[in-house]
């Protein structure tokens, strides 16, 4: 991380140097290009009908609007090794040196335009009912882009010829539906579409880590159902994993809110993020499909597994660190519950293993 901090310094430097000005969309697009181009088109491989080529793994980002300012950006954060570059940085100039078009405001244009040079395959956001209006951007950019019927959940992925995204599970009403949705959820069918033999030109599947296609999962959780009507939540979040055991969801990513971080959303649940809401329904519809695997298929069929990651802002991990550490359903008060109510807005990422990667051999190391 330090000789790619000293390397993109550099960079920096000689672009100050040469414009004498520094667009803060272009430190955006190093670090998306640099921390987040698993996928980077191969510069030497250059065909506008079949643009991409298969991998042997594949590189997704999830992203949570929730708390970025959709109108202006107050804040416009810069990592503490390049703020040096501060005095020298334009706010409102994009890439090529104009003003950002006045009709849309800042935060989509940075947004966008990360999103257009993030050099990964698959990319996955909630809350993003702004982006929805502006989704001709991405697809300039050979983004292809689903969204659910509130416009809420997005799924946008870097595909072949004849390659598609469509949502096949979730809500699916319109977006004049009004009613309440105390999580909001939706499957995505990804199928990568076709590509070139690099050495043959054969016209032949699209591949990410040995996947003609990927399913993944989005969802919100609303913080105020979490804590009002835990039980209609609990429900919601075992029926979204259950569909999720059901098409083999490869990704699950989502806003959690407090189901990431309470065995119960409600008192008397324990604060945990060893096992939470949120993974208690996943890891149980895990090992449901296991069972039911070995009992109708064989017996010796390997168990799905699933990983979580999660991320949280630093001043909601030492708010909860401070006041829940220790706390016993014995201990645990209305009081705390009230104290937490807002804190710890997290998202979770999951990545279920069910073989779809596996290689059509296995090596007896025995």
């Amino acid at each position: 991380m330090d000789d790619d901090f000293q390397n993109l310094t550099g960079v920096l430097q000689c672009y100050v140097g040469e414009h004498k000005v520094l667009p803060y969309c272009v430190i955006l697009h190093c670090l998306a290009s640099r921390y987040l181009g698993g996928g980077l088109v191969d510069p030497t491989y250059k065909d506008e009908e079949y643009p991409y080529r298969s991998s042997p793994q594949f590189s997704l980002m999830f992203r949570n609007l929730g708390n970025w300012c959709r109108n202006r950006f107050d804040k416009c954060p810069v990592p503490e090794r390049l703020q040096r570059f501060i005095p020298h940085i334009d706010y409102i100039m994009d890439e090529d040196h104009n003003q950002f078009d006045p009709d849309k405001s800042q935060y989509n244009n940075y947004f966008i335009n990360v999103i257009k040079n993030f050099g990964g395959h698959l990319f996955m956001n909630c809350e993003a009912g702004s982006l929805y209006p502006h989704r001709a951007r991405l697809e300039e950019a050979q983004v292809k882009t689903c969204f659910n019927d509130y416009h809420d959940l997005m799924v946008a992925a870097r595909i072949g010829k004849e390659g598609y995204i469509r949502q096949i599970a979730g809500y699916c009403t319109d977006e004049n539906d009004t009613r309440v949705r105390q999580v909001s959820w939706a499957i995505f069918e990804v199928s990568w579409g076709k590509t070139k033999h690099g050495d043959t030109e054969e016209i032949e599947d699209l591949t990410r880590a040995r996947m003609r296609m990927t399913l993944v999962r989005v969802y919100h959780v609303g913080q105020k159902y979490a804590s009002d009507s835990a039980g209609i939540v609990g429900e919601c979040i075992a029926v979204m994993a259950f569909e999720c055991a059901r098409y083999q969801v490869d990704v699950i990513a989502g806003d959690g809110n407090k189901a990431c971080y309470f065995t119960t959303p409600k008192t008397p649940g324990v604060p945990t993020y060893q096992h939470s809401l949120l993974q208690f329904w996943i890891n149980r519809m895990m090992e449901v499909t296991t069972q039911a695997l070995r009992k109708n298929f064989d017996k010796t069929c390997p168990p799905v597994r699933v990983k979580h990651f999660m991320s949280c802002s630093y001043r909601d991990l030492d708010f909860l660190a401070t006041h829940p550490d220790g706390i016993t359903t014995a201990t645990y008060t209305e009081e705390l519950m009230k104290k937490t109510t807002d804190k710890g807005d997290c998202c979770m990422f999951s990545i279920v293993e069910w073989g779809h990667a596996r290689r059509e051999y296995e090596e007896n190391l025995a």
